[in-house]
């Protein structure tokens, strides 16, 4: 059973947590999607090692498992749509939000209050700004901040190994 203090909602049928996941207070995995016509059918996978903070929502898949990968933190107050795939080590900042179908890659950085809007992909060892509005796929290892977000640098971290 994953690490579960307090008092929170995971829809059961939706969402199928790692044992080593750390679940936080307040926190809702596995609501039904917000699309107009395509109702819920695959569910939330939050992978091992991964961290939902309290006040965070993830939603249910329509076309697709909605992912949290291994060893990804989502913070406080953060909304994850329906059929999103975020990936090992993402780091999603408090109240950012990703929308539906997004992908955010390995080792990227969603900074505080970002929006990154539906479809949109966000390559591996990126970072996105606090503030930002993602409207643009980004390429992997590259810096974008601003409203709507724009290139501003490559990012100088290498991109760690599988």
């Amino acid at each position: 059973m994953p690490q579960q203090y307090g008092f929170h909602d995971v829809e059961a049928r939706w969402a199928q947590i790692d044992e080593s996941a750390h679940i936080s207070p307040m926190s809702v995995i596995g609501a039904p999607g917000e699309w107009l016509g395509k109702p819920s059918s695959h569910p939330v996978i939050v992978r091992a090692g991964a961290v939902v903070r309290e006040f965070a929502s993830i939603h249910a898949g329509c076309v697709r498992q909605t992912i949290v990968g291994e060893e990804a933190l989502v913070m406080t107050g953060s909304y994850v749509a329906h059929d999103v795939i975020l990936g090992r080590n993402v780091h999603v900042a408090p109240n950012a939000t990703i929308g539906g179908l997004a992908e955010i890659g390995d080792y990227s950085r969603i900074g505080l209050n970002a929006t990154v809007l539906p479809h949109r992909k966000v390559g591996r060892n990126c970072i996105i700004g606090a503030g930002s509005v993602v409207t643009h796929d980004i390429p992997d290892g590259q810096v974008w901040a601003g409203n709507p977000a724009t290139y501003r640098k490559d990012v100088d971290r290498p991109i760690p190994s599988d």
